[in-house]
């Protein structure tokens, strides 16, 4: 996925934004489709995800191996661990997404920190120094953002409201308006970063 240009990369993550806009206004207006068009997103998803992921994604299996985590670089092992454990999360919303019978929110929960992992990626490309720390941020900030969200589709799923309903209405805009620009932007900044060289 790095050989490709910023454009396309951007593209990608556009579809993925789309797809599930799409796939949940038809699922929201006929019910009776949802177990059908629901895999076609998650397939996206999925595509996007290996594609992005592939590197690190072999690294971690390399790393979970008694024998291949020793063919592992030292650099190539902190971006590996990074992204499983973020993706640990999605595994689990999609597992209860299968458990509470295609119920949409687990979806949009596993999505997020699906496009969590890609941001969380690219603060290695980025050299070290000022370029993978400001990364590093906007991954941390990204990360907010996408335990945020989980947690208030969470409570839909459970419909249930932790919070009073302007916190909760705060909190849902605050995800809406910042997520999607902030992940777009990141990988922007992140081919940007990739061709800083700090001074030493």
């Amino acid at each position: 996925m790095q050989k490709l240009t910023p454009t396309t990369q951007v593209a990608l993550i556009f579809g993925v934004f789309l797809i599930s806009k799409v796939v949940g206004s038809v699922g929201a207006s006929h019910p009776e489709l949802r177990p059908w068009i629901t895999p076609v997103q998650v397939a996206y998803f999925v595509f996007v995800l290996l594609s992005w992921l592939a590197v690190p994604l072999m690294n971690l299996m390399l790393f979970v191996h008694p024998l291949g985590r020793h063919a592992l670089l030292d650099e190539q092992r902190p971006p590996a661990i990074a992204v499983g454990v973020t993706l640990l999360p999605a595994i689990a919303a999609t597992a209860l997404w299968l458990i509470t019978g295609f119920n949409e929110h687990p979806v949009e929960i596993a999505l997020d920190f699906c496009l969590l992992a890609i941001v969380v990626s690219a603060v290695w490309r980025c050299r070290p120094g000022w370029p993978r720390w400001t990364m590093a941020g906007l991954a941390i900030a990204v990360a907010i953002l996408a335990l945020n969200a989980s947690g208030i589709h969470f409570f839909l799923i459970r419909q249930e409201r932790l919070f009073p309903p302007p916190v909760f209405t705060a909190l849902w805009r605050l995800y809406l308006e910042f997520f999607t620009p902030l992940v777009v932007a990141s990988q922007l900044i992140a081919n940007v970063l990739q061709l800083s060289r700090p001074r030493r």
